[in-house]
């Protein structure tokens, strides 16, 4: 009865493993991709603007932010808060503001000239914001 049980949670367990993040910008930026090294840059406040000059709006969403941060930095959530408290503190530095779940992100992406942030692949909206980077495990 156990292995009734137990095979539908590995198998959830791999799927949710497999999935990838994807980073997304608004549809009129006049680039189509960026690299990993510019997107850790600019979600952890090092480069405040995209590569054509617009000022960046990194956005973070609440459901994907400890496995965004794992893939994009290898580091565990609680050392990227820590960062952003350090940095808080100074006055100078703002941690990317929290959307509630990603399809409120996708919409502020799209109305936002300097957005940028992540949805898991499944939520992408081809057409109404731009692929930038995919991040795989």
């Amino acid at each position: 009865m156990n292995k009734f049980i137990l095979l539908p949670l590995l198998w959830c367990f791999s799927l949710s493993s497999t999935a990838e993040i994807v980073v997304i910008g608004h549809i009129d930026n006049d680039f189509s991709s960026l690299t990993k090294k510019q997107v850790q840059e600019l979600f952890m406040g090092r480069t405040r603007s995209l590569p054509n000059g617009v000022r960046a709006v990194a956005l973070d969403v609440e459901g994907l932010r400890n496995d965004f941060y794992r893939q994009l930095t290898q580091r565990p959530i609680e050392q990227i808060d820590a960062y952003w408290a350090r940095l808080t503190f100074t006055g100078r530095f703002s941690p990317p503001e929290i959307k509630t779940d990603q399809q409120a992100v996708i919409t502020a992406v799209a109305k936002t000239k300097g957005a940028i942030a992540y949805v898991d692949d499944e939520y992408l909206e081809e057409g109404k914001v731009k692929k930038l980077l995919i991040l795989s495990n």
